[in-house]
C-alpha cells in the first residue's frame, strides 16, 4: 500500500517511515484480533486433531475448516476498515498535510490495497487448510450431510479476477 501511495504522492523519507510504521502497528493489531477470530472459528478442528473422532465432532471440525476462509472474511472485513484504514487514512491526510477530503481518496485506494490483501488471505488460507481438510475427509461418516463447502470456483475467479485487474491498473497508472 506504501508502494502505491508513494506513486502517487510525494512525501520525504521521514514521511513515508512513519506512514509506514503507523500502518505496520496498526495491521499488526488488526491480525491479532484475526488470530482470536481464527482460534474462535477452528475449535472444532482443533478438538478434532486433540483426538474427539465422534461423527459429530469430525463433521464440524471439517465444516470449520472449509468454513475458515469465508467466516474469517466476514467477520474482519469491516473490523479493518474501521481500525486500520479509517485511522490510517485520517493519520495520513495530517502527516503530509492534505486538504481534509483527502482522506476519503485514501480510503477508496485503501480499499483497493485491502480487497488484495483480503484475496491472497483467502485464498491463502484455503490453501493452508487443504491437508487438515483432507484428513478430515478421510474420516467423515457415510451419509453425513455437509452442505456446500466453501466457495465455489466460479465466485473466486468472479472476485478474484477484477481485484487483480483493479490493483495492476492502479499500478500501471502510477507509474
Amino acid at each position: 500500500g506504501m508502494g502505491l501511495l508513494s506513486l502517487y504522492q510525494s512525501m520525504s523519507a521521514g514521511e513515508f517511515w512513519r506512514l509506514l510504521v503507523a500502518i505496520e502497528v496498526l495491521v499488526l493489531v488488526e491480525n491479532v484480533g484475526g488470530m482470536f477470530a481464527v482460534a474462535r472459528i477452528l475449535r472444532p478442528a482443533i478438538a478434532w486433531l486433540d483426538g474427539r473422532r465422534d461423527d459429530g465432532s469430525t463433521v464440524a471440525a471439517w465444516r470449520a475448516l472449509v468454513d475458515l476462509p469465508v467466516e474469517l472474511t466476514r467477520q474482519r472485513w469491516v473490523p479493518s476498515m474501521l481500525f486500520v484504514m479509517v485511522p490510517w487514512c485520517v493519520y495520513a491526510t495530517l502527516e503530509l498535510g492534505l486538504p481534509a477530503y483527502a482522506a476519503g481518496i485514501l480510503f477508496g485506494g485503501g480499499l483497493v490495497t485491502l480487497a488484495y490483501g483480503v484475496s491472497l488471505r483467502f485464498l491463502g488460507m484455503e490453501l493452508a487448510m487443504r491437508p487438515v481438510v483432507t484428513a478430515i475427509a478421510a474420516a467423515l461418516p457415510d451419509g453425513a450431510r455437509l452442505g456446500r463447502a466453501g466457495v465455489p470456483l466460479r465466485w473466486k475467479l468472479l472476485a478474484g479476477l477484477p481485484v487483480i485487474n483493479v490493483i495492476t491498473g492502479v499500478i500501471v497508472a502510477g507509474l
